[in-house]
């Protein structure tokens, strides 16, 4: 019996030390997600499918002190540019933003509400879509009393991608920067067109344990209230069901303190 639970034991702390190797996050666990873009799924635009795995562009928002420790903004985004090799590199050949008839244009929207201490704003609730414009004829404002963004000449316009499941929300005035991540993206599945929605245009980009990391800085902002800011953001996705690197040294050291237990104990 002894021999047994010593062979038990030995069995025990190599399987916890390969598990520190194993659980030891690879490289690709942190890797941008890359997925397909389908533009010929967008009307009157020409392009075919190209592999991508970030957004990038600018942005416009307005951020609204609803009290002294309270706020809500609005923003407006527009896709510039595809990159891919882990967003290093510009894809080359999109018809993003490559002008009619066979191109086409792609914005997000955001909005959130949430705490602040002046500084920091923290969002307890937020919502991100991101939108087409196959004509690329769109004009956006705010709205001077509702502070909402305002959108002339999206007639054609279709949503391709939604969310408002807050993992975090966090901004900072004086570091200038914000990280907004998302869980559980969803694609639209009908639209405007038999090809207008999400699924045609996303069509691989898996749903199911989906994260978008949205994060970028502050160019400029004109204090007020509201206070009107200009800046530059990024959209990455991951995959969600990956545990976090602490959270696999953990388990990785766990399993080695139970195996060194069951040691003394034998």
């Amino acid at each position: 019996m002894q021999k047994t639970s010593r062979k038990l034991l030995r069995s025990l702390v190599m399987t916890a030390g390969m598990a520190v190797v194993a659980l030891t996050p690879r490289a690709a666990s942190a890797d941008f997600l890359d997925f397909t873009v389908s533009e010929g799924s967008v009307p009157g635009t020409t392009g075919g499918n190209i592999t991508v795995d970030k957004l990038n562009g600018g942005y416009a928002e307005q951020l609204l002190l609803t009290s002294a420790t309270t706020f809500s903004s609005a923003a407006y985004g527009n896709i510039g540019n595809f990159f891919f090799n882990e967003g290093h590199t510009a894809v080359i050949g999109s018809k993003l933003n490559n002008g009619e008839p066979n191109g086409y244009s792609l914005y997000a929207l955001f909005s959130a509400q949430g705490t602040t201490d002046g500084n920091n704003f923290d969002a307890t609730t937020a919502q991100a879509a991101l939108w087409i414009d196959p004509n690329e004829n769109d004009v956006f404002s705010f709205d001077p009393i509702t502070h909402a963004v305002v959108i002339t000449g999206n007639s054609d316009d279709y949503a391709v991608l939604t969310t408002n499941t807050i993992v975090t929300a966090h901004g900072s005035i004086s570091s200038r920067e914000f990280d907004f991540i998302f869980s559980d993206p969803t694609r639209t599945v009908v639209g405007p067109c038999a090809t207008c929605n999400g699924i045609s245009y996303l069509p691989d980009l898996t749903l199911l344990t989906l994260r978008s990391e949205i994060n970028g800085d502050i160019d400029a902002l004109a204090p007020g209230n509201p206070v009107n800011i200009t800046g530059d953001f990024s959209d990455v996705f991951s995959d969600a069901s990956v545990p976090e690197p602490a959270t696999l040294g953990m388990l990785g050291f766990g399993l080695i303190a139970v195996a060194r237990y069951r040691r003394k104990t034998v």
